[in-house]
């Protein structure tokens, strides 16, 4: 009885820990579209050529797999510097 409630309460952590995981890659995603979407507008407004490389680079690393991969720090996904340049 008692390793049923331990694999019950294990599951529940996980969930638990996937569903807090869920919100904060939206949140992270939502916010680097954002700085995304300003740096091209001005690239666009100082009439540098428009490339759409930011929008492939941020494509590369899926959603699902920053929620599943929750023992990485959000930023070790992108190199920032580079994608905000």
């Amino acid at each position: 009885m008692s390793s049923r409630i331990l694999v019950v309460s294990a599951f529940c952590t996980l969930w638990l820990i996937i569903f807090i995981r869920n919100f904060q890659v939206h949140t992270y995603r939502l916010e680097l579209i954002n700085k995304i979407s300003e740096r091209n507008l001005l690239e666009i407004r100082e009439l540098k050529e428009f490339s759409d490389w930011r929008y492939k680079e941020y494509n590369k690393v899926s959603y699902d797999r920053m929620v599943w991969m929750f023992w990485k720090d959000l930023d070790s996904f992108y190199d920032l510097d580079n994608l905000l340049k």
